[in-house]
């Protein structure tokens, strides 16, 4: 009886072995795709916890939300969905791949998440926008537009303040 004992364990330690030699080679054979289409990219729908393709979310209204989720979105959610809509459709190439580095810039490149060189152009003006073209990095061109925004609001709030009072 022994015997059977040691051969169940080997024939275990050896199915084990053939499944992470398998494992290992499926990983080493995955093909890396140069092109990324829209129908490949999943998304989680807005407060649903559903998720939908990329494709099918830029085809997507508020009367197709409706039908997905049961729950019909507001005003202020119809404005957000456009506003997502059209920075998505930017990132989608004229072959109809979609540009991921353009994607990736898109998410970090939102007034809140620059705030601070918002809150740079409003609080010093010119000099903050001086101080946003002195640095020189990848992100150049980002920041001064950020900091622009800022003195932007500078102005506007000055203009309030004297034709108020």
């Amino acid at each position: 009886m022994p015997a059977t004992k040691n051969v169940q364990n080997m024939m275990r330690i050896s199915l084990v072995i053939v499944a992470l030699l398998l494992s290992f080679s499926l990983n080493a054979s995955v093909i890396v795709a140069n092109k990324v289409y829209p129908g490949s990219i999943m998304l989680p729908l807005y407060n649903s916890g559903k998720i939908i393709s990329l494709d099918d979310f830029m085809k997507l209204k508020p009367s197709g939300y409706k039908k997905l989720t049961g729950k019909r979105m507001n005003l202020k959610e119809i404005i957000c969905l456009k506003i997502v809509q059209h920075h998505l459709k930017n990132t989608i190439n004229n072959d109809g791949t979609v540009n991921l580095q353009k994607l990736a810039d898109d998410e970090t490149d939102s007034m809140w998440n620059n705030l601070d060189w918002v809150a740079l152009g409003f609080f010093l003006g010119p000099i903050g926008l001086l101080i946003a073209v002195i640095i020189n990095d990848s992100k150049r061109h980002q920041r001064i537009q950020w900091t622009a925004v800022g003195v932007c609001f500078l102005c506007l709030a000055l203009l309030l303040y004297i034709f108020a009072f």
